[in-house]
């Protein structure tokens, strides 16, 4: 980014070490006239989608958020789960990421350790945090 070679910086809240390192990046790239373009993987938690969603809007660098789509148990586990409308992710008005977590539909679906592993691909922990290289 330094050297002027950079048009985007690819990021994601939960990637870049947590809110605090993610909200520096973006610091620098708003500096530097570079726009974000926040990654959201298929593993992405709702409350890692929110947290990008709290950079996007923080910044005037935003550049585009990757999306995907939940399926409905992931909505009722997780009620306020970012939703795509009309082409758009628009940040919850609830306290914090806006996302809660409702613990007896979160009882009713179990995690199989098998998906973990099958789309983990060996780099993510069960709770979803990242294996340092």
């Amino acid at each position: 980014m330094l050297r002027g070679e950079t048009e985007e910086v690819a990021a994601a809240a939960g990637g870049e070490g947590g809110l605090t390192p993610t909200r520096k990046l973006v610091a620098l790239a708003e500096l530097l006239g570079v726009r974000t373009a926040f990654h959201s993987p298929g593993d992405i938690s709702p409350v890692g989608v929110a947290a990008n969603l709290a950079v996007d809007v923080s910044t005037p660098a935003f550049g585009y958020q990757e999306s995907h789509t939940y399926n409905e148990a992931t909505h009722e586990v997780f009620p306020g789960t970012p939703v795509v409308r009309d082409g758009y992710l628009t940040p919850s008005d609830a306290p914090g990421w806006g996302v809660d977590l409702d613990e007896r539909e979160a009882a009713k679906h179990p995690p199989v350790k098998f998906l973990h592993e099958s789309w983990a691909a060996g780099v993510r922990h069960p709770d979803g945090g990242l294996d340092a290289p």
